[in-house]
């Protein structure tokens, strides 16, 4: 006779088969009815993210609050859904609170008993301590600071949202993870707890283990302070601590011009022994006007001078470095990376172990064969000797679909491609 139940081994692989697609959750939800063995796990799966959208529906479907009313509803009748949801995340239209209640969100919020991770956003930029005054929101605010408090939670992420009491937050943090999007968007996760959240556990200063910098715009007026004979850096933040960063070994930052560039100066002079090192910036596109997303842009828009000098605050432990940028018809800056890549190619980056370039095929079809030439010879030669692994990740418009990257690319870096320690990859895909 066939046993009734299978092992939970054997429903946990199926179910880790799918994704949090639309497609794969109607999958989780069909199994999930299939047998009483794939229920608890399917639901577990299916519940342990949430996203509360609360804004304002002018269509014929159900309108958003009653969905969450309903969430709180099925959470009370099924209590033992409430552990099962580990990440949270509510965002809020523009509607006022008498339109619609903040109430059925704050009843769900304070029911997760292992809620990790909350993240808020808001359409537009509200101030915690005066915007949310009203009857309404009492109970919403009530339960986002108790859950900020809560032993469980380890990530929160705000959007547009200043004055958050963060201190709430970043007593119980020993070491964190810190990510702003100046000027109202920040993103705290805890890697090292306190034992005690008594007022002793306090930090006069914070320390800060990986840092992501302005995606948007930049936090200014960085400035150093000392504290008990340790250089911290103050933000402008007025509930973020000072941030001791000695202990920092990833750093990510965003370039928009030559002052952001002096900014970052100030994380990395600060910063102990970085080993992983991603800095990017926003190019203007002379000829469309249009924002496009780099990985690095120093100093000007089209050329990558400066590079070797920021790396050089880091060179003895730097062991991943991701250069990324956009290529037009008008510009060259594989000639400056590669032009870069030579004046690091003195020894002194002796722990560099993987160097990924990410590039945007210029709309011409033009190939950097004497630039790929360069990066060849100077990565090939002993001049970085624990490099071990060179990705090449090249996007390609939709007109040129048909171009093998792997076969144009590749001639130009023979070097690397017959090096017995080095593995180079080259990848392609397509760009929006």
């Amino acid at each position: 006779m066939l046993p009734t139940e299978l092992p939970y081994d054997i429903t946990f692989c199926i179910t880790e088969y799918f994704d949090n697609c639309i497609d794969d959750r109607r999958s989780l939800m069909s199994l999930a009815l299939a047998s009483k063995s794939f229920l608890p796990i399917c639901q577990e799966r299916l519940f342990a993210s949430m996203t509360l959208t609360d804004e304002e529906n002018d269509s014929d479907t159900q309108p958003d609050g009653d969905k969450i009313r309903h969430l709180a509803q099925l959470l009370e009748s099924s209590p033992h859904l409430k552990p099962y949801i580990r990440s949270l995340t509510y965002r809020r239209g523009t509607q006022t609170p008498e339109r619609s209640s903040f109430e059925p969100a704050a009843d769900i919020i304070s029911a997760l008993p292992k809620l990790q991770e909350l993240r808020l956003s808001f359409s537009t930029a509200i101030d915690w301590s005066s915007d949310l005054q009203s009857k309404g929101a009492a109970k919403f605010v009530k339960a986002i600071q108790e859950a900020v408090q809560g032993p469980t939670l380890t990530t929160i992420h705000l959007q547009l949202i200043t004055n958050f009491p963060l201190l709430l937050f970043i007593n119980k943090c020993r070491e964190l993870i810190l990510a702003e999007d100046a000027p109202s968007t920040l993103s705290l996760s805890v890697i090292k707890s306190v034992q005690s959240l008594s007022t002793s556990a306090q930090h006069t200063a914070l320390r800060v283990r990986s840092y992501e910098v302005g995606k948007k715009s930049w936090p200014r007026r960085m400035q150093n302070e000392t504290i008990d004979g340790v250089k911290c850096l103050r933000l402008e933040y007025p509930s973020v601590p000072p941030l001791d960063l000695r202990f920092l070994d990833r750093l990510s930052v965003t370039l928009n011009c030559d002052q952001d560039l002096e900014e970052a100066k100030k994380i990395r002079d600060l910063a102990g022994s970085i080993q992983y090192l991603q800095v990017g910036g926003l190019c203007p596109c002379s000829s469309s006007g249009c924002l496009l997303n780099t990985t690095f842009l120093a100093a000007r828009c089209v050329r990558f001078d400066g590079l070797s000098a920021f790396v050089a605050g880091s060179r003895s432990s730097l062991q991943t470095l991701t250069v990324s940028f956009a290529v037009y018809c008008n510009s060259d800056p594989w000639s400056s990376v590669a032009s870069e890549l030579l004046l690091m190619a003195d020894g002194s980056l002796c722990s560099l172990k993987r160097l990924t370039i990410i590039s945007s095929h210029c709309s011409c079809g033009l190939v950097p064969n004497s630039a790929l030439e360069i990066i060849d010879k100077a990565l090939s030669s002993d001049a970085y000797p624990a490099l071990n692994r060179v990705h090449l990740a090249v996007k390609v418009s939709p007109k040129h679909t048909d171009l093998n990257i792997s076969q144009t690319y590749g001639p130009y870096l023979s070097r690397l491609q017959k090096s017995s320690k080095i593995s180079l990859s080259i990848s392609s895909e397509i760009q929006n």
